[in-house]
């Protein structure tokens, strides 16, 4: 479908058209204009949005969803996505800044939206950012600076069919009960979520939902299932003081993770208490730390990495450390790694390693 375009800035004067960015909307103006229309795209320029009530975007339909998308000097200019969040976090110095901090508002947005290079902040203890039912969150940073809060979120995604693709989730609180990402039947992916290394939850799973190749550093929990059905894929994980992952209900597949923490006390599994159904298949792991509560469920494949496998504790691209980043290539684990050369067995009809679906190159015949 094409998009009927609309304008906004942040120096706008009020009374515009918005049909062009020489004729803008005022941000209010576009919420007003957004909550009656559908089909829209909303080209939100560069500048600073300072706000102080909670605002909805509004809803479009599956055949005319909105989007709101922000860019620098002309539209459409900020939508290339990164190779890899390992790398380095989400360049927003052409982002507009969408800035509740001085009033504690909140930005909500309701089904079939699309939102993209955005910079959402405040410093509430609760959400930054909640959106409804098949909405997609792309290329944006999202943070919560609250210092303390135990009910901090950055990010809300809804109960169906929502997508966090390629984002920044950042939490400043060193609550164990903070969250970055709260998806509830939704699924993230290539983005990063960073913690205060003390507290905090990275993604907290409600239930059918998918973390793929994502990079997770300093929290409490880096991931938290609650529900359902949870399966976490080709993401790497950095420094956490509880548990890279929490199950405590449902499904857990674990499959192609390399996972490093200095924290003796740390878990890379915890099963809550109670032997919950899960498998773990082709993950690097540190030997800090251990399982805890697992049962007799199945873990294969397992390499055990006896240095650092990441190149800096922000850059979580695999090193060529011995041990560390270079047992992770060996096995073609890790985002972006070919597993072209990866076995399927070994040489006794097991043994060998199971390659994650998804990986490009296959495995050699």
């Amino acid at each position: 479908m094409a998009f009927t375009e609309k304008f906004v800035s942040a120096a706008a004067g009020g009374g515009g058209t918005g049909n062009s960015a020489g004729d803008p909307y005022t941000w209010a103006e576009m919420i007003t204009h957004s909550g009656s229309n559908t089909g829209h795209r909303y080209n939100i320029l560069k500048g600073t949005y300072s706000l102080s009530s909670t605002d909805t975007l509004g809803s479009g339909t599956a055949a005319a969803p909105n989007e709101f998308s922000g860019y620098g000097t002309s539209e459409q200019d900020q939508d290339t996505l990164r190779d890899d969040p390992c790398a380095a976090a989400l360049d927003v110095s052409n982002f507009p800044v969408i800035d509740y901090s001085g009033g504690g508002g909140t930005l909500t947005g309701g089904g079939n939206i699309i939102v993209r290079n955005l910079h959402v902040k405040n410093d509430n203890n609760g959400t930054v950012f909640a959106c409804g039912t098949n909405n997609a969150v792309m290329h944006c940073k999202i943070e919560n600076t609250h210092a303390s809060g135990s009910s901090v979120v950055a990010c809300q995604i809804g109960t169906s069919g929502s997508l966090v693709l390629d984002c920044d989730l950042v939490i400043a609180s060193t609550a164990n009960g903070a969250v970055a990402l709260n998806a509830d039947r939704g699924s993230v992916g290539s983005s990063r979520l960073s913690g205060t290394g003390i507290g905090g939850i990275g993604v907290q799973c409600g239930g059918w939902t998918t973390v793929t190749r994502c990079a997770l550093i300093g929290f409490f929990r880096a991931i938290e299932c609650n529900s359902t059905y949870t399966f976490v894929y080709g993401c790497s994980f950095r420094n956490f003081t509880g548990s890279a992952v929490y199950h405590s209900a449902g499904l857990l597949g674990f499959v192609g993770n390399v996972v490093y923490s200095t924290q003796t006390g740390s878990n890379l599994v915890n099963i809550g208490g109670a032997v919950r159904a899960h498998f773990q298949i082709n993950n690097a792991r540190s030997t800090a730390g251990s399982d805890a509560n697992e049962g007799d469920w199945p873990v294969q494949g397992e390499v055990t990495l006896t240095a650092d496998p990441f190149t800096s504790s922000s850059d979580l691209t695999l090193n060529a450390t011995a041990g560390g980043g270079a047992a992770c290539k060996d096995v073609a684990l890790g985002p972006n790694l070919d597993a072209g050369a990866a076995q399927s067995a070994g040489a006794g009809g097991g043994g060998g390693l199971l390659v994650p679906l998804g990986m490009a190159g296959g495995m050699a015949g």
